[in-house]
């Protein structure tokens, strides 16, 4: 059985659909000096809307031997394969790491928002590490534990 967790990334939507309605109602009421004209609204909208679809939303999905993780409306995304499992934990992610998809010094972070994470080590003697944000992190542990115990190198705990 799979295990499937969509969080919703409410920085994003907090921020861009805000940005979307100024730019309309300052249209409308041709708000300033220098008003934006029909052109000018609707690129910056369309930006900002495209930023939107693609990051409303994180999905993650473990299955036998993979990760899923797809952004939005899915544009954006990963299958994942660690391959030598030497190490699952639940982390907590500093608020400076940020949000999206980052390198950072622990590895690659993918996150939509929170401070937890389940931080995979892997490769040869555990040398490459990912993070994933999650509101879960138990439930995915377990998740990439059951799903991935072809591919540890020795025992969790």
């Amino acid at each position: 059985m799979k295990y499937q967790h969509i969080q919703p990334g409410w920085i994003m939507i907090a921020v861009f659909v805000p940005a979307i309605v100024f730019l309309v109602v300052a249209y409308i009421f041709q708000l300033g000096e220098k008003p934006i004209d029909l052109g000018g609204l609707c690129l910056i909208s369309a930006v900002l809307l495209l930023l939107l679809l693609c990051f409303y939303r994180m999905k993650t999905i473990v299955e036998q031997g993979v990760i899923h993780i797809s952004y939005g409306i899915g544009l954006i995304h990963f299958n994942l394969k660690p391959k030598n499992i030497s190490a699952v934990r639940e982390v907590k992610i500093p608020f400076y790491a940020g949000f999206g998809i980052r390198i950072t010094p622990s590895g690659m972070l993918y996150n939509i928002h929170g401070n937890k994470a389940v931080e995979i080590r892997y490769g040869k003697n555990g040398t490459q590490t990912l993070r994933i944000g999650t509101a879960d992190a138990a439930a995915l542990k377990a998740a990439i534990i059951t799903h991935f115990s072809d591919e540890f190198v020795k025992d969790q705990s």
